[in-house]
């Protein structure tokens, strides 16, 4: 029995292949395919309900170390935001990344709202 997918699982395989298609601009090496094969093996088969979540690990995570930043970007909502400012704890930090390490997690990126390279004062 073949069963129809619904409208959500649709929008989400959609959204997924334009992802995908929006990506291949920005390839310019064979690592940067080796990396975008690695989100889709994971983006996927979870847009359209197949991940077993408890054997798939996603290839990258992205921390917010801090949600401070000086540059006032005017593309970015930062200085608008009105989240109390703050960095993370180090220790908090350094147990996500351990964490991240031993499931399998393959690259971390450092950003979100705030410029993690910003010294503070």
């Amino acid at each position: 029995m073949i069963r129809k997918a619904s409208r959500s699982q649709q929008r989400s395989r959609n959204s997924s292949l334009r992802y995908g298609l929006e990506e291949l601009k920005f390839l310019r090496s064979w690592n940067d395919l080796k990396n975008l094969y690695q989100k889709m093996a994971y983006l996927i088969p979870r847009a359209v309900g197949t991940l077993d979540r408890a054997k798939t690990v996603p290839p990258s995570l992205q921390i917010e170390p801090t949600n401070n930043c000086n540059a006032r970007c005017i593309c970015c909502s930062t200085a608008r935001s009105s989240r109390l400012r703050g960095y993370m704890d180090f220790d908090l930090f350094r147990r996500i990344i351990d964490d991240a390490a031993q499931v399998g997690v393959q690259r971390v990126h450092l950003y979100l709202h705030g410029e993690p390279r910003l010294v503070s004062q």
